[in-house]
């Protein structure tokens, strides 16, 4: 049976095709308009949201800057400025007593960021390489002991305007306001940066790092210090370093000694210097002296560098525990220009019972830690318990690369003023 269709019918089927056909393409056209629409408003509120943040950063940066000016020039300026040869050589010990007092700590991370920086180290040990590398990256702040800041260089007729000099390389690399489009061919020969130094352990003379990204190293050190070194450029500017684990950051367990706990641990505050001493005064029994040395005077180590809390220590420790507040000196040359060597083979085979404090030199160059030896123990306060007087210990104390050598050692081992004696008695542990 066949269907007869009148032209009719077909015409009519085709418009109702093209109808709907037409009103297909109507609703992508607004589909698409409406996600066109979306787009450009999402793409617009996420950048007043990162004009806004960068707005704060520059808010930041002209508080830390303006308080910057106002410390180097009552305190850096003139020192700076002055010439010769023994200017010269006195300029770091009192750079370094300056900056000592203006600022607690020039590294810095707060509680987020140690988190952070916490789940970044266990997936770089569990194997991702872009972490590892990040994680080693960080790590080379904790061997910083000088930065400086280089300007960034500019072909004739390229230079940024007067007004932004002044603020340059607040946010970005070429010292210019985001909102602000750069005309073409402006860009620097040489892009601002910093450079560091750092303890080369093979060599007399510290090594050079770099070039440092900016804003790597503002996450890393406290603004007003960063405004500061930017004033002064192309000098470089000791740093106030301390040292401290995370909490997650434990020794393994073949190390530990369980039955000796470490009394006073530092958790994240860098007072390894005076918590490692009390922590070994508690064990050898002198409770009291111990407790003192540590509610008293242990806010002080947090700030001052190694040099200032040699002498510190020594002093407190003539104070709080005269049955042993003198102390040998090793590894360090005296007034007669005797130099009393201690290697990490003494330190481990001639083994004492009285306290000797340890600051190492790491393979890696690392100078920022301290630790306390006593009998057949070490006294690191970043753990929980005592470590094995060992040289597995030492290495895994001084990171990847192990314990390259001893830089200073202090035993406390002799009375000051006084007939009392140490009553401890050497033992063994483990």
């Amino acid at each position: 049976m066949v269907f007869e269709i009148e032209p009719e019918q077909i015409k009519e089927e085709k418009l109702r095709l093209r109808r709907e056909g037409a009103g297909e393409r109507e609703n992508e056209k607004k589909q698409v308009l409406e996600r066109k629409v979306k787009g450009r408003s999402d793409r617009k509120r996420d950048q007043v949201m990162k004009w806004r943040e960068e707005e704060k950063i520059q808010e930041q940066d002209r508080k830390d800057r303006a308080i910057a000016k106002q410390l180097y020039k009552k305190y850096y300026k003139d020192e700076l400025e002055k010439k010769g040869r023994s200017v010269a050589r006195h300029l770091p010990a009192k750079l370094q007593e300056h900056l000592e007092r203006d600022f607690e700590i020039t590294n810095q991370l707060n509680p987020a960021e140690k988190k952070e920086w916490a789940v970044f180290m266990s997936d770089a040990k569990k194997g991702d390489k872009e972490k590892k590398r990040i994680v080693d990256e960080s790590n080379n702040v904790k061997e910083i002991k000088s930065l400086a800041y280089t300007p960034a260089k500019w072909l004739p007729g390229f230079e940024p305007p007067e007004e932004d000099t002044d603020d340059e390389d607040k946010l970005g690399d070429h010292g210019t306001s985001p909102r602000r489009r750069k005309p073409i061919g402006q860009a620097p020969l040489v892009k601002a940066h910093f450079m560091a130094l750092q303890n080369d352990p093979k060599s007399q003379y510290p090594k050079k790092v770099g070039p440092l990204n900016p804003q790597w190293v503002k996450h890393f050190f406290k603004g007003v210090f960063v405004q500061l070194v930017m004033l002064r450029p192309n000098h470089f500017w000791p740093l106030v370093i301390g040292n401290s684990r995370h909490e997650l950051d434990k020794a393994p367990p073949e190390l530990l000694v369980s039955t000796v706990k470490i009394k006073y641990p530092q958790y994240d505050r860098d007072q390894c210097f005076i918590r490692g001493v009390a922590s070994s005064l508690y064990y050898c029994g002198l409770k009291k002296a111990s407790s003192k040395l540590c509610s008293q005077s242990a806010h002080k180590f947090e700030f001052i560098t190694k040099k200032v809390a040699v002498k510190e220590i020594q002093k407190l420790m003539r104070e709080t525990v005269p049955c042993i507040g003198t102390c040998t000196v090793y590894n360090v040359r005296s007034k007669n220009g005797t130099i009393k060597e201690l290697t990490i083979k003494d330190l481990i085979e001639q083994k004492t019972r009285f306290p000797t404090l340890v600051i190492p030199y790491g393979k890696d160059g690392s100078n920022n830690h301290s630790f306390v030896v006593v009998d057949d123990l070490i006294f690191d306060s970043t753990q929980t318990h005592a470590l094995k007087l060992c040289q597995k210990s030492f290495d895994w104390i001084c990171g990847d690369d192990g314990m390259g050598s001893i830089n200073v050692a202090l035993r406390f081992n002799e009375c000051y003023c006084t007939k009392e004696r140490l009553q401890h008695e050497q033992k063994k542990n483990w």
